[in-house]
């Protein structure tokens, strides 16, 4: 029972020296936090490793510094530190305008079509139907409601002006 006991430990004790060995973590994108596919990661000993779909890599040999590049991100150099922490972040490259101008010159409106809006506009509550499926059973009552009857020469300049800069 004893002997058992020592071999199971001893196999315990070499895959925990193997496991030690490894590095292994997933590369993802500095903004977005997506795991990114196709990284290349090689190590100051030679050794290579591309990240698969999941972003993940894994070295079994003790390094220094590792050095990723991917075409779409900056090319980072980190050391073995930085490399334990499970995920490496790229900071991706980005074509940045530092300022943007826009230039376009008003579209103007034909007269008969802003006289339409304008006529359309007027009538809009005559068009509206009338009887007693309307559903409106307020409408008499607006009939003594004064801010209703008429517009005032003031909101109706306001309006046309509003239509004729639109």
């Amino acid at each position: 029972m004893n002997a058992r006991k020592l071999m199971i430990t001893i196999v315990f004790l070499c895959t925990m020296v193997a496991a030690e060995g490894q590095v292994r973590g997933i590369v993802v994108d500095m903004s977005t936090g997506v795991p990114q596919r196709d990284v290349i990661i090689y190590t100051n000993h030679n050794e290579v490793d591309t990240t698969d779909w999941k972003g993940e890599y894994v070295f079994k040999e003790p390094f220094e510094w590792a050095e990723a590049s991917h075409p779409r991100f900056l090319t980072r150099k980190v050391t073995i530190d930085e490399m334990k922490a499970d995920t490496l972040r790229l900071l991706p490259l980005v074509n940045e305008l530092s300022e943007v101008v826009i230039t376009a010159k008003r579209l103007e409106i034909a007269p008969a079509i802003t006289m339409g809006i304008a006529q359309a506009a007027a009538e809009g509550g005559a068009m509206a139907p009338k009887g007693l499926a309307t559903f409106d059973f307020f409408a008499p009552l607006a009939r003594f409601d004064k801010s209703r009857r008429w517009v005032s020469k003031k909101e109706r300049k306001r309006q046309k002006e509003a239509l004729e800069n639109y």
